[in-house]
């Protein structure tokens, strides 16, 4: 999910971002005869720990938040390094790696060189900050459920920064993309684990339905085994779409999503800027955009409207509360100039 969270919710599992060590990056002298060796610090070089660049901005923000990560830290799709938290994670991403989306996934997650770091201190089961381009797994998860949630956050990765929080939006369609964020990657997730367990690997599937979202697994199921005969891609594509809309139709879910959310609007509401008056509004086509992965999507046009009260409506009764408060307070009060929100003030984090 997108943004920091605050609070501990026990029925999906879902809570804070925390750490606060520091790393001190060791340099050995160089031998005379020698080069000196490459500074892991430097814009250019790759870590050699991590297998990516890390300039000191980056290095300085990730430690805020992972302790030594050149032990808990690998880039996706490089080969797993030497500590035991990059074994794992090596591990989980080999397995990702078997579903020819999660392979596509990991790929485009390269690219963007992305870090995947196992977090001791977070109670989110996963996060993705994609300010810093980092995938955080809880430490503590089981080897199935690292995959189940790492399948999560790299569908994360794809919809940064064109998908980001943007303030000058509505409140309402704030809410809106949110939803459809989650929805999406856990809809991908899916696809994923299915493939994985197609394949003959049903491990991380049957750890999915036993997480808050093992409906969506059952949804995604029952429309593969409803779907008529045809090429396999095309059937999970249905299928994803069926979980996909399964995400909106439990009310308690949406009402932590939504929660989540407004806790973000409400502390956005009182920094500095505060909150701008609208300058655009959602459309179905720009939402769509979220439904492409792999050369193919699973939101088809001609089926319901992204805008449809379906995916709009189900707000809780306290949280419709907080947004009027917050509509009639940025009536009030608004800010001039709307800034796009910085995703530094944003974390993706899936709950259990």
């Amino acid at each position: 999910m997108h943004l920091s969270c605050r609070t501990l919710r026990r029925g999906l599992g879902q809570i804070a971002l925390a750490g606060w060590l520091a790393l001190a990056i060791v340099a050995l002298p160089a031998a005379p005869a020698r080069p000196a060796p490459p500074d892991p610090t430097a814009a250019g070089a790759p870590h050699p720990a991590l297998g990516v660049p890390l300039p000191p901005e980056r290095a300085a923000r990730l430690r805020r938040i992972i302790a030594a990560p050149d032990e808990a830290c690998l880039a996706a799709g490089a080969a797993a390094g030497t500590s035991s938290s990059q074994i794992a994670i090596g591990r989980a991403a080999a397995l990702v790696a078997q579903s020819p989306v999660g392979a596509w996934l990991l790929h485009e997650a390269r690219a963007r060189q992305v870090l995947i770091c196992l977090d001791p201190a977070t109670e989110l089961a996963a996060y993705y900050r994609a300010e810093l381009r980092l995938i955080g797994l809880q430490a503590q998860l089981a080897g199935a459920a690292k995959v189940v949630f790492l399948a999560h956050e790299l569908a994360h990765v794809l919809q940064h920064p064109r998908y980001s929080n943007d303030r000058s939006l509505p409140l309402e369609d704030l809410i809106l993309m949110h939803r459809m964020r989650e929805a999406t990657a856990e809809a991908v997730a899916t696809r994923v684990l299915w493939q994985l367990r197609a394949g003959g690997r049903p491990g991380a599937w049957q750890a999915k339905l036993g997480t808050g979202y093992g409906d969506i697994a059952r949804a995604f199921a029952q429309a593969m085994a409803s779907a008529d005969e045809g090429a396999a891609a095309g059937r999970e594509l249905r299928a994803t779409r069926a979980a996909f809309d399964r995400w909106f139709a439990w009310p308690e879910r949406l009402r932590q999503y939504d929660d989540h959310m407004l806790g973000h609007i409400e502390r956005i509401a009182h920094d500095h800027q505060g909150l701008a008056a609208p300058r655009r509004t959602l459309s179905d086509d720009f939402l769509r955009g979220l439904g492409w992965h792999a050369g193919e999507t699973f939101i088809a046009a001609g089926e319901r409207p992204l805008l449809d009260a379906y995916y709009r409506s189900g707000l809780s009764s306290g949280n419709a509360a907080r947004l009027a408060a917050l509509l009639g307070e940025g009536a009030a009060r608004l800010a001039s100039g709307a800034a796009a929100w910085q995703d530094g003030a944003a974390t993706e984090g899936a709950a259990r």
